[in-house]
């Protein structure tokens, strides 16, 4: 699928822009991390380590701080 900013990927995260997030699921090995929509669409971010520059995958943010998931799948807390 073509990430070009009119391809398919980008024309279709359209269907999620403005609505509630129902449900996150992160699952092991790789933590990816996957968002289901009240519209029954689902965005879902794997890790990996193929052609990047930096260490961490994705941080998802609580009122208590930030979890971050690197791109080796380790999971740590950041206050």
């Amino acid at each position: 699928m073509s990430n070009a900013n009119d391809g398919p990927m980008v024309n279709g995260s359209q269907s999620i822009c403005g609505q509630r997030i129902m449900a996150v699921t992160c699952s092991t090995p790789a933590f990816d991390l996957r968002l289901d929509f009240e519209n029954r669409h689902s965005l879902v971010v794997h890790c990996g380590a193929i052609g990047r520059d930096y260490e961490d995958c994705y941080t998802f943010g609580t009122p208590l701080g930030h979890y971050v998931i690197d791109l080796e799948g380790e999971l740590s807390f950041e206050a």
